[in-house]
């Protein structure tokens, strides 16, 4: 038998500004605005509704500081 595969959606984010990382590549500014989202997740990327990036994980996360 094939195996089944199930998505299960936790949150979405959007990007907000991408930083150039000479050492490490490209890394996306993020905001959550719907859920959670958590470190070692599979994400994908959609751009104008296609599919830019697809099963890419988290590596890391951070809180944005309180004013």
């Amino acid at each position: 038998l094939a195996p089944e595969i199930r998505e299960k959606f936790h949150g979405r984010a959007e990007i907000r500004q991408v930083f150039k990382v000479s050492r490490i590549g490209n890394i996306a500014g993020c905001m959550v605005t719907e859920g959670h989202i958590q470190r070692g997740s599979k994400i994908r990327l959609i751009r104008n509704g296609a599919v830019v990036v697809e099963d890419q994980v988290l590596e890391s996360l951070r809180r944005q500081k309180d004013s």
